[in-house]
C-alpha cells in the first residue's frame, strides 16, 4: 500500500513538472527572428541587411494584387506587392503571398526577409521585403 502511494505521488509530481515546462506552440512559418529597423537605415545598409529578418513600419502605397504560375506550372499563386514609406519619403517594396486587404494610405507593420536582389520563379526581388506577417490599420 505504501509503495502504491509513493508511485502515485511520483507520477503526480512528474505530470506537474512536465505541465510547467510546456510552452504555447508557435508556427515556425510565422515566427521569425527579426530586428526592428527604420526604412531609411535599411536602405542605407542594404548589403548588411540582405537576407536578414527585419521589421519595419510605414505608410502603404502602390498596392498591386497579381497572380503568377507556380514552379510546376499547374496552379496560379496569388500575391500582393506594395511600397512601404516612412515620413521622410524613403520607401521599400514588400511582397507577400495571397491577396491581402490593404489599401493605399493604410499604415502597416511588416515582418519578413529583406532581399536586396534575388530572382525566383515566382518573383524577382529588388530592394524588397518578402513578408511573413503584415499587420495594418488606418492609424499610425
Amino acid at each position: 500500500m505504501h509503495r502504491i502511494t509513493i508511485v502515485t505521488a511520483a507520477i503526480f509530481i512528474g505530470v506537474l513538472v512536465l505541465a510547467g515546462c510546456a510552452r504555447n506552440w508557435k508556427d515556425p512559418a510565422t515566427s521569425l527572428p527579426s530586428k526592428k529597423i527604420k526604412i531609411k537605415t535599411l536602405l542605407l545598409a542594404q548589403i548588411a541587411n540582405d537576407g536578414a529578418g527585419v521589421e519595419v513600419k510605414g505608410k502603404v502605397w502602390d498596392v498591386s494584387r497579381e497572380t503568377a504560375v507556380n514552379e510546376k506550372g499547374d496552379e496560379e499563386v496569388p500575391f500582393t506587392v506594395f511600397k512601404l514609406a516612412d515620413r521622410e519619403g524613403n520607401a521599400v517594396g514588400v511582397f507577400t503571398l495571397g491577396h491581402i486587404e490593404i489599401l493605399d494610405g493604410d499604415f502597416a507593420e511588416v515582418k519578413g526577409y529583406y532581399r536586396r536582389e534575388e530572382k525566383t520563379k515566382l518573383h524577382n526581388f529588388k530592394n524588397e521585403i518578402e513578408a511573413v506577417t503584415v499587420k495594418f490599420s488606418s492609424k499610425p
